[in-house]
Parts: C-alpha cells; sequence; structure tokens
C-alpha cells in the first residue's frame, strides 16, 4: 500500500485538528480542552465556540475530502495547504468571539500553539525534543503562570 503525499499531509493536518472535532462533538471534551488552555467562559459563550469548532471540524472533512482524490497533484497539495491556512485562521479568530472582551482575549493564538504542541508530543516526541533543543518551542514546565482572569467578582 502506497501512500501519497498529499494522503500522508491529510492523515498528519486530521491528527492536528483532532482534538477540536472531538471538542465540538463532545462537551466533556470542549470543558477539558479549554481547561488545558485556562480558559472558562461564560455558557452564553460557548454557544459561539461550539460554532467556531463546528467551522474547523468541517475543514477537517474537507481536508479528508481533497486528500481522497485519486492522483495527487501539485494542484490538489496547494487546495490541501489552503484549506489548513483557512482552519488555523478560523482558530486564531476564536479570540474575538463573544461579548466579553477580556474572556477570550488571546484565546486563538493560544489554542493554535496548544495545537501545535500537543500534536507534536503526541505524535512526534522526537520532533518536540529537537524543536525545544533548537529553542523553537518553549515547553510548558518553563514557562511563567499567566495572571488569573476573575469575572463578576
Amino acid at each position: 500500500m502506497t501512500t501519497t503525499l498529499l494522503e500522508t499531509l491529510a492523515h498528519e493536518i486530521g491528527r492536528l485538528l483532532e482534538p477540536l472535532a472531538y471538542a465540538a462533538e463532545n462537551p466533556a471534551g470542549l470543558d477539558r480542552l479549554l481547561a488545558e488552555l485556562g480558559a472558562a467562559p461564560l455558557e452564553a459563550d460557548l454557544g459561539a465556540l461550539v460554532a467556531a469548532f463546528d467551522a474547523v471540524a468541517a475543514l477537517k472533512a474537507q481536508i479528508e475530502e481533497v486528500a481522497s482524490q485519486p492522483s495527487p497533484s501539485l494542484t490538489g497539495i496547494r487546495a490541501l495547504l489552503e484549506v489548513t491556512r483557512s482552519a488555523f485562521v478560523a482558530i486564531r479568530g476564536l479570540s474575538d468571539i463573544g461579548g466579553s472582551a477580556g474572556a477570550f482575549a488571546g484565546l486563538g493564538e493560544d489554542l493554535a500553539n496548544f495545537l501545535v504542541a500537543s500534536y507534536l508530543a503526541r505524535w512526534h516526541p522526537l520532533g518536540r525534543n529537537i524543536a525545544v533543543l533548537a529553542t523553537l518551542i518553549e515547553p510548558a514546565e518553563e514557562l511563567g503562570l499567566r495572571r488569573l482572569l476573575i469575572q463578576g467578582g
């Protein structure tokens, strides 16, 4: 069984976006993901957050569709990478959802960083360790704690 570059890219991108698809389908997964990020949005904001995760999950399905084409070409690979870029633009745009400006400040950027870090730690630990040694990644254990955000008292 030969795997094409397009299939490999789609498979790895699917792994990268897997936590978002799981969070969109499972409320407990959403709570766990938000806890990993240190965010606790209000109930009113959860609907917008789930809608954004659903959009990313739909992009993941679109990636799989592009990868299932029988003869991969550079155009197909380019389309796959464009869909992936759209997914990350949607993830980074999560900071703008909801009415409470401070509650989601930086959430999109934190989520994108978390996705890449967890993907590397789970699927390519040697690559993660090399990136840490090359100072491309700052390990979480070396980062300082963030200031708490208190809402409503």
